[in-house]
């Protein structure tokens, strides 16, 4: 027997498969909603939730501006090592075409934090923060060329955070909120 008819007929019996209707039982909507409603809510738990509201961190007036001006000093701080250690390595066509932007957050029981944005793709990897001896603020230097970008933390690989210093972003279809980024023209030198 030859393998042409097997083919054929191999065909043809997944063809009448696929032509049988399926039965499906009728959707009520009131089971899905009891049944959706019956099902464990994951109980998110650590500093951030307990203080987290639906525009940020709740936070006392004072603890919040001195959080700022810190994190201004450090920024400072860190953006000026950054810039002297990492000026030699970045190409003259980057350094002209982009601005330093220095990232902080305040995340005391992270293991990890990276910054991700339309500036790296969304990769979690691609730029990680470093954790000032503080031990409360991660921070990083990066060089971004002029634009507006969308960006977040993560923090241990699965939490997202927009900024909580920068103005949020409009949706963006994938369930995580960001934050905006705004790099003007740089500066011409003439």
């Amino acid at each position: 027997m030859s393998a042409e008819p097997l083919d054929q007929e191999l065909e043809r019996s997944v063809r009448e498969a696929y032509e049988r209707p399926v039965p499906v039982a009728p959707l009520d909507p009131s089971k899905l909603l009891r049944d959706l409603e019956a099902q464990p809510r994951p109980r998110p738990s650590g500093w951030w939730w307990r203080h987290a509201t639906p525009r940020g961190l709740a936070l006392p007036l004072p603890a919040a501006a001195g959080s700022a001006v810190v994190l201004v000093l450090m920024g400072m701080l860190a953006g000026a090592a950054l810039e002297r250690r990492g000026a030699a390595t970045l190409s003259p066509r980057l350094v002209a075409d982009s601005q330093m932007v220095h990232f902080a957050l305040v995340a005391p029981r992270a293991s990890r934090v990276t910054v991700v944005g339309d500036f790296n793709d969304w990769d979690p990897k691609a730029t990680p923060m470093r954790k000032l001896p503080s031990g409360a603020t991660w921070t990083v230097a990066i060089a971004v060329p002029e634009g507006r970008y969308a960006y977040a933390f993560v923090i241990d690989g699965r939490t997202w955070l927009p900024d909580p210093t920068a103005p949020i972003a409009p949706g963006d279809g994938f369930g995580h909120e960001s934050s905006v980024l705004v790099v003007p023209a740089g500066r011409s030198s003439s």
